[in-house]
């Protein structure tokens, strides 16, 4: 796979999964209070950032 194909799957794949936990009533009513949601929304942000656009090798 050439790397459009593989940031394009994985951009998607995070996405879904990124909307699934934060779209989880359960996750929501567990930990329900903005300051983690802002605080979790960034550090996820960073997390796909780094791993998807920074740290992705194609060989």
């Amino acid at each position: 796979m050439d790397s459009v194909t593989v940031l394009g799957f994985r951009f998607i794949m995070d996405s879904i999964i990124f909307r699934f936990i934060m779209g989880s009533t359960i996750f929501r009513s567990i930990m329900g209070s903005t300051i983690f949601h802002s605080t979790m929304d960034s550090i996820i942000f960073r997390f796909i950032m780094d791993s998807d656009f920074v740290e992705i090798d194609i060989e």
